[in-house]
């Protein structure tokens, strides 16, 4: 850890320290106290740590020096969610002790905050940026990255049904061999790029067609519903959302006719994941529809 960190960490954990001496507390002392738990959190921010799973792993190498006793991940993170109005008292305290408290600009929170994390979302978003990517690699003459990223965008293509893309990219990928020159290289990353670019308008047409153009009302009460046939029904759909198929579009709106109306709503948060693209939502929807029907 870095010489200017630890003495930062050390300061904050003795202002924490001092301020928490007089607040009684019921019960033996704990082995990691308040301080302790409120220094780390802030040492996590500080090196950049936003996985809740390595965290304590890597706090034990870099600041396990600082403090006799680390709780493993699991406790760490209970005792960190619990500790939340005393993180806020903190911050409000050492802001109370700075100039900028009295100032009349005041300073905002700009922690980036994860969303649309799940996979089909993420490839989505990946697209628009690799023909920028591959571009910057041709420019350097960077042929195993630019190997690397045909490669990526070659199986994002197939899982997104874009098969001529797809088929594009493999081939651009094995002209990127070690031995081919510059030129060559180069040539090859313009007509990959221009493959990408020409696949955007047509995946978005695609996506937009695959979309119902209005909702099917679920079945009414009084229908009577095949329960085989759509138990059936949900478990293929069930395996494309594993696989992040896009004829998962196409099976729902197939079922969507044939679902009671007693499960019409669960059905329709199934098709929102679903349209939106969002295949992990929409896999536990669908695992509880048929556990309903199952029950």
């Amino acid at each position: 850890m870095d010489a200017d960190l630890d003495t930062l960490a050390t300061a904050l954990y003795v202002k924490i320290d001092d301020e928490l001496k007089g607040i009684p507390r019921m019960g033996c002392p704990p082995r990691f106290t308040d301080a302790e738990l409120v220094t780390v959190a802030v040492a996590q921010v500080l090196l950049g740590h936003d996985s809740e799973r390595g965290w304590i792993r890597a706090a034990r190498q870099q600041i396990g020096h600082l403090f006799p006793y680390l709780p493993d991940q699991s406790g760490y993170n209970k005792r960190l969610r619990a500790a939340l109005p005393l993180v806020q008292r903190m911050i409000r305290l050492l802001a109370f002790d700075t100039d900028y408290w009295f100032d009349d600009h005041w300073l905002l929170d700009s922690t980036p905050v994860p969303c649309g994390a799940s996979r089909p979302t993420a490839q989505r978003s990946d697209l628009a940026g690799w023909a920028g990517a591959l571009k910057h690699s041709g420019a350097q003459a960077d042929t195993t990255a630019a190997a690397r990223l045909l490669h990526t965008v070659k199986g994002v293509a197939a899982t997104l049904g874009a098969d001529s893309l797809a088929a594009e990219a493999a081939h651009c990928e094995k002209q990127l061999h070690p031995g081919c020159t510059p030129a060559d290289a180069r040539q090859t990353v313009v007509r990959a790029c221009a493959a990408i670019e020409a696949a955007a308008l047509p995946l978005h047409a695609l996506l937009q067609a695959l979309r119902p153009a209005e909702p099917v009302p679920p079945a009414s009460a009084g229908t009577a519903i095949d329960h085989s046939a759509l138990r059936l029904g949900l478990r293929q759909l069930a395996e494309l959302l594993r696989n992040s198929d896009m004829a998962a579009l196409q099976a729902l709106a197939g079922l969507q006719a044939e679902v009671p109306g007693a499960l019409g709503e669960r059905f329709q948060a199934l098709g929102e994941a679903i349209n939106g693209l969002d295949f992990d939502p929409a896999l536990r929807h669908c695992t509880h529809l048929l556990e309903a029907l199952e029950s």
